[in-house]
């Protein structure tokens, strides 16, 4: 199996830009295995499909500000972080652009705040092990300025809202 098996056209004007106001009015893909058949329908409908022995898995995964935009010091060039795993405290993995450019000792820093990281580690993946620091403890730092990621198919030019950080947020997240 290759990954471009999964490539498909989606025009633009079907990719919705924000969420729905009521949740269970999203649309939903029902595969029904049996007789290898797709049916559309809407998440309120969810309930009345699952049947005795089924099996319901939610995730409860908290989405947090883990997309954060910064400037490399001392030149000054823009730098997107897209943190993907903590390692131990103040040092995550993380996706960074533009990759290519970013080396072991580069120093990143994030506008007025005090937040600061530094690249300890590059991996062939693309990955990069970040150090970071502040003034205040790293979760209340990213709070203020990091941002929800989005999927890259959701383009606000403004970025992420309130409104995003509450409503891509399971509603099962601890």
């Amino acid at each position: 199996m290759h990954i471009s098996e999964f490539d498909y056209e989606l025009p633009e004007e079907l990719i919705a830009q924000h969420p729905l106001e009521r949740r269970d009015a999203s649309r939903m893909l029902i595969l029904n295995r049996e007789t290898q058949s797709w049916t559309d329908s809407r998440f309120a409908e969810f309930p009345n499909l699952v049947r005795g022995g089924d099996v319901v898995v939610v995730n409860n995964t908290r989405v947090f500000p883990a997309r954060l935009i910064g400037h490399r010091d001392p030149s000054g060039g823009r730098v997107e972080i897209l943190l993907t795993r903590e390692i131990e405290p103040s040092v995550w993995d993380a996706l960074v652009r533009p990759a290519l450019r970013i080396e072991v000792g580069d120093r990143i820093g994030f506008g007025l705040s005090s937040l600061r990281a530094i690249v300890v580690e590059s991996f062939s993946t693309g990955l990069r092990r970040l150090r970071f620091e502040g003034h205040e403890p790293l979760e209340m730092l990213l709070a203020e300025v990091g941002e929800t990621p989005l999927p890259p198919y959701i383009r606000r030019p403004e970025g992420t809202t309130t409104e995003d950080s509450e409503r891509y947020q399971t509603v099962f997240a601890q």
